[in-house]
């Protein structure tokens, strides 16, 4: 899930009159009570706002009681071990490594806190100091009284050699001497290091020799990030795409992220769950690896659960292995993206070569943004062409139950959620600059808005004609006119016959003025568009059928944002023209977007437009209204929030691009 950057209100200290330890277990079972009951769908008599409040307070009462406890005649010892434990785990904050790593839960620590919590009590040193994982953690220390930076460590690190290390390398503005005393430590004690995270690999002076002769025993997660690339001088042969990694194999390695790294490990890694590969768009890369060279190094690593390559720089110049495919069983995410380095000839897109040599099974989600080259920008059938080889190639992919269209920018994204436990496929698809476009509409070569979806729904009406659900988030005027305009409304007639849920929702840039966000009069056009005919010269023998009065005649459900009061008003007469034509709106479901104001009658004014059944989701607080309506929360979190009609309850994966699970263990 994503969350709102905003640092949450503090919980304020809340009298409480017994300060007894069972007081506190009674206020922690009831915010567990209260949390799962927020995460689930709630009952008809329960306020959301009157949990949080509820929970607002018992978090309070028991900082009161911790509090007291600390200058009590009986300290805080009496505190169970195990929740001491987990308070001192998650202590740690984190640094930014410097640039976004999607999908990679390493980052490096801050342990200064840690320090702290020995100094409460003997009872809590005793616990700390007996907890060696709180103390492992060796990292690089910044400049400062006039010394060059270089490893730091915990007064508490055990002295004993078989405690494993968590390493992070990031030497930032050093000398060569501090660099050499790090690489030092990082090869004496390879056989105890359990984590190896160099975020920047390029101050290492040989990286292969390096990477080669390190001793991985205790090996389970390591990143290797350079940041400065060097190019293959003109002339040279490429070199081998494929490297040794480690001394001894890698047996334990679990998690693995390489970025800008010009080879691949070329031994096996047949532990390792999930693999992160990523580029700088921005630098130009001489990569010495292609598609083959990953196959290979996938089939080394059968128990992958998640593979991510990000800007992969495309120029293929091996030929291609004619064995099977490479089995991968457990793969759950796969991400594959990459830039063109010259324009290619060659109809067969990387995806294509690919997904042909590898096994994907029926349940893996997908993200295969359509190929673009630094050169020309893609053209609006490579997103047929990608779906074209999934369902080639990835069994299962015969039935689409729901489907997002995302407008958002000048990249927009098609979203397929197949049949229940069949997975999930994105695909980004670059459409032209505003500037490209007006020149392009000037002189007459196009007539409307590309979005890059046409060429899917031309070519996959059967796969799409089950899809009940639709879902379009839009973040301008112009991305959602082409909904109601041009060929949309012909194709969509003809592609979601039997649609029963549609999710209008924009996304609001709050440093934007009014006239420059989206609004919801463009975005609920579609509702009363009349359903158009196709020309005479294709429909059977030249006979004009009569054409159904609107679009999507079995739309049951509405779901949809509105910001502000006046914009209850759009609603109403959105709804009101489609009632006219005969479709009325069954079930109408609205987010409010702002605190209306005190005495205002906005949710009986929505309560009141029409609908059989209406559910207004209120936001409970101005943190929360402001808050950006981010896309996780409207596909997975809202439909359980606030119990939604069955209809729109559906698997939609994890957002891509995020994940806040960190994988520890």
């Amino acid at each position: 899930m994503l969350f709102s950057q905003e640092s949450p209100r503090p919980f304020l200290a809340a009298p409480c009159r017994d300060m007894s330890i069972e007081t506190l277990q009674l206020l922690t079972a009831q915010i567990i009570a209260h949390i799962q009951t927020l995460v689930s769908p709630p009952l008809p008599d329960i306020k959301r706002s009157d949990l949080l409040g509820s929970l607002y307070t018992a978090f309070g009462q028991g900082l009161s009681i911790v509090g007291g406890l600390l200058n009590a005649a009986a300290p805080i010892n009496r505190i169970p071990p195990e929740l001491l434990a987990t308070i001192f785990a998650l202590s740690p904050g984190r640094y930014s490594p410097g640039s976004q790593l999607p999908y990679w839960p390493f980052l490096e620590p801050r342990v200064d806190d840690l320090h702290k919590f020995p100094k409460v009590c003997r009872y809590w040193r005793e616990l700390a100091l007996g907890t060696p994982t709180l103390w492992n953690y060796v990292v690089t220390m910044p400049h400062s009284h006039g010394r060059d930076p270089c490893f730091g460590r915990s007064i508490y690190l055990p002295g004993d050699t078989s405690a494993n290390l968590n390493v992070h390398f990031n030497p930032r503005a050093q000398s060569k001497d501090s660099v050499e005393k790090m690489i030092e430590f990082m090869q004496m004690n390879a056989p105890r290091i359990r984590e190896l995270h160099a975020w920047d690999a390029s101050s290492i002076e040989d990286l292969p020799q390096f990477l080669e002769s390190f001793d991985a025993n205790a090996l389970e997660h390591c990143t290797i990030s350079q940041k400065v690339l060097f190019e293959r001088p003109i002339g040279i042969s490429y070199p081998p795409g494929r490297r040794m990694f480690f001394s001894n194999g890698g047996a334990r390695l679990r998690s693995l992220c390489v970025n800008n790294l010009q080879f691949l490990p070329e031994n096996a890694f047949p532990a390792l769950t999930l693999l992160k590969i990523g580029f700088l768009r921005r630098q130009s890369t001489s990569l010495y690896w292609g598609i083959e060279d990953l196959v290979k190094f996938l089939a080394g690593s059968p128990k992958l659960e998640e593979v991510y390559v990000h800007d992969m720089p495309y120029s293929e110049r091996s030929m291609w292995d004619k064995s099977p495919p490479v089995p991968l069983p457990r793969l759950q995410y796969l991400a594959f993206t990459y830039t063109l380095e010259v324009p290619s000839p060659d109809p067969t897109h990387p995806t294509e070569l690919l997904l042909a040599r590898i096994s994907v099974p029926p349940a893996c989600h997908m993200f295969l943004p359509a190929p673009s080259s630094k050169e020309q920008t893609a053209t609006t059938d490579d997103a047929a062409s990608i779906l074209t080889s999934v369902v080639r190639h990835v069994p299962g992919k015969d039935t689409v139950s729901h489907v997002l269209l995302q407008l958002c920018g000048f990249v927009t994204t098609l979203q397929l959620v197949f049949r229940p436990g069949h997975g999930s496929l994105r695909i980004q698809v670059p459409t032209p600059s505003p500037s490209s476009y007006r020149d392009a509409r000037g002189s007459g070569s196009v007539e409307e808005f590309p979005s890059g979806y046409e060429g899917v729904f031309h070519t996959f009406p059967q796969l799409l004609a089950s899809a009940d659900d639709l879902r379009v988030l839009y973040d301008s005027n112009l991305g959602a006119a082409s909904l109601s305009s041009g060929p949309f409304p012909l194709a969509a007639a003809a592609v979601f016959p039997n649609l029963r849920a549609l999710s209008v929702i924009r996304i609001i840039d709050p440093w934007f003025s009014a006239p420059l966000n989206p609004s919801l009069a463009v975005g609920l056009a579609l509702l009363a568009q009349p359903q158009p005919q196709p020309p005479e010269s294709e429909s059977a023998g030249g006979a004009v059928t009569a054409p159904l009065p609107v679009l999507f005649p079995e739309l049951d459900t509405l779901w949809t944002s509105v910001e502000a009061s006046k914009e209850i008003t759009v609603l109403e007469r959105a709804l009101a023209a489609r009632a006219a034509l005969g479709c009325p709106i069954r079930c109408l479901v609205v987010t409010l977007r702002y605190v209306p104001p005190a005495g205002a009658n906005d949710v009986a004014r929505l309560r009141a437009l029409g609908a059989e059944e209406v559910i207004v989701m209120g936001a409970d607080s101005e943190a929360e209204a402001e808050g950006a309506l981010w896309e996780a929360d409207w596909l997975v979190g809202l439909p359980e929030r606030y119990g939604l009609p069955a209809c729109i309850h559906r698997d939609w994966p994890t957002v891509w691009g995020k994940q806040s699970v960190v994988r520890r263990g």
